[in-house]
């Protein structure tokens, strides 16, 4: 990757090398004395991806965003039922 995207790619992968490999969610170099760039709940969830399925961070990465994407993506469309049947008995 290039230098903007490259450098963001790498130290977001390396803070979650960290927690991977420590088992420590504040060993993340996003807590740890740097200026916080990520909040540590998404280090966490693709340590545990990547942890679980026995992929490297990289891949666990592309994993972790289709999951977040497929999440939302049910979340919305419970919202928007929830919201059709609100407004339908307020009519």
């Amino acid at each position: 990757p290039g230098p903007v995207y490259g450098g963001d790619l790498y130290y977001q992968k390396g803070c979650i090398e960290s927690i991977r490999a420590s088992f420590n969610p504040l060993a993340s170099c996003s807590v740890s004395g740097a200026l916080p760039g990520y909040f540590p709940a998404y280090g966490v969830f693709i340590s545990i991806i990547s942890l679980v399925t026995f992929q490297p961070v990289l891949q666990s990465m592309f994993i972790g965003s289709i999951i977040i994407r497929v999440l939302c993506m049910i979340i919305f469309f419970y919202l928007g039922i929830f919201y059709a049947i609100l407004k339908s008995l307020l009519i």
